[in-house]
């Protein structure tokens, strides 16, 4: 109890940082510092608490969101386009259509100038702008109800998917201790205090897997890849649970916010390929393969082209040794794939690690205690620059956080055969 308490209190931290520090600073170092320590004590929760309270773990993970959220974020300005994004379809201006920078919506000037990217047009699919303009409504033009709005809602949902699994009780070995995750770290830095939105789209792909009835399971994962489209992975995964009728709900889920704004299409498809081939927030491997390719070809930009298909090679070949032989659960070959798709992404940020987090639940245990061990080091990936010690081509390879997170993952694939 008393460690439980430190992690929610050790969130009034973020009181002590100052606002909007997106590059690499010793702000950075000290946050970051006090996110892993956060980390390495809920690892020992998770190893030796059995059975937490549920009511004091959804207690104190309110305490820990209302802390978190005292502090508008630190490290990340994309809630700014969430906002305006939720507003330019409140007055009838599409994200696909216009970007910020051309953009003119009244009483978001002060909006307009923090926005991350303003010449580049909205890169988020349909439904997630929905679910902005549905906040901003709700919201007004003021941005701290709508962060406030963004982030509870998405933590509520998680809360309920949680509740929902412990009560179905198919995961004897870690349903007791589920609670413990409304307490991660991660979850609250990535989906409260910076405000990312993944905490929507991770919290129905798990409602997916918690709601009893086909057609809940098969709407709760069309909203999943509606939201974050690789989460869609799961529709393909659990085609043979879905008859074919239901599987066609989830499609219809997902594609209905396409048709609210098929004016656009042209102008989406053309920003999400903007997002995919020009912009490279770079896993570990990638930099390798690209440093590598820079190397041999004397040309910057067919370097990347080769760079980008070989680490997607890379990807797709462990994606199909996972789907066609490893495990017979769908949910552990979604964790798995999840996992190694931002590990080798040419495109990835560290949150897109909670993408995969929630469902380390459905490993079983032999894994599930390095797999859950490995996001731990995540922290490190904001604070540490060994590049600059290491030579080539180490350099762009072992940054900690990498080094550490292929270990556990070579270690839970070693610990236990393939099930058959």
């Amino acid at each position: 109890m008393i460690l439980m308490g430190l992690i929610t209190f050790s969130n009034l931290g973020y009181l002590l940082f100052p606002s909007e520090v997106i590059s690499a600073t010793p702000e950075v170092s000290r946050l970051m510092t006090l996110l892993l320590l956060q980390n390495l004590i809920w690892l020992w929760l998770w190893f030796t608490v059995k059975n937490p309270p549920r009511f004091l773990c959804l207690a104190l993970a309110g305490l820990a969101v209302f802390f978190t959220l005292l502090k508008p974020p630190i490290l990340e300005n994309d809630f700014y386009r969430y906002f305006w994004d939720g507003h330019q379809i409140l007055q009838n201006s599409h994200p696909y259509a216009v970007a910020p920078a051309k953009g003119k919506l009244e009483g978001l000037k002060s909006v307009q100038s923090k926005i991350g990217f303003p010449e580049i047009r909205t890169i988020y699919p349909p439904l997630t702008e929905l679910v902005f303009a549905g906040i901003a409504k709700v919201s007004g033009k003021k941005l701290t109800p709508f962060l406030w709005g963004l982030a509870l809602g998405g933590y509520f949902l998680f809360a309920i998917a949680l509740f929902k699994l412990q009560r179905r009780n198919d995961l004897p070995d870690v349903s007791p201790r589920l609670s413990l995750l409304l307490l991660h770290p991660l979850l609250l830095h990535e989906w409260v205090q910076t405000v990312h939105y993944d905490s929507w789209s991770s919290s129905a792909l798990l409602l997916s897997f918690a709601c009893e009835g086909i057609i809940w399971q098969a709407m709760w994962q069309g909203i999943a890849a509606g939201m974050r489209f690789p989460l869609g992975i799961a529709l393909a995964l659990g085609r043979d649970r879905f008859p074919k009728a239901k599987l066609g709900i989830a499609l219809l889920v997902f594609a209905i916010p396409f048709l609210i704004f098929r004016d656009d299409l042209a102008g989406m498809f053309d920003s999400l390929r903007t997002f995919s081939t020009q912009w490279e927030m770079n896993s570990g491997v990638f930099r390798l393969i690209r440093e590598t390719a820079y190397w041999i070809c004397p040309h910057p930009e067919q370097a990347s082209l080769i760079a980008r298909a070989v680490s997607t090679g890379i990807w797709v070949l462990i994606s199909g040794v996972i789907f066609f032989t490893k495990y017979r659960d769908p949910r552990e070959k979604l964790f798995w794939i999840l996992y190694f798709l931002v590990l080798l992404s040419p495109v990835v940020n560290p949150w897109y690690f909670t993408w995969s987090l929630p469902l380390v639940i459905f490993l079983p245990p032999s894994r599930l205690k390095y797999a859950i061990a490995a996001f731990a080091a995540l922290p490190l990936a904001y604070s540490i620059d060994l590049p600059k010690v290491l030579p080539f081509p180490f350099q762009r390879l072992w940054d900690i956080e990498h080094l550490w997170l292929w270990s556990m993952a070579g270690l839970a694939w070693r610990n236990e055969p393939a099930r058959k």
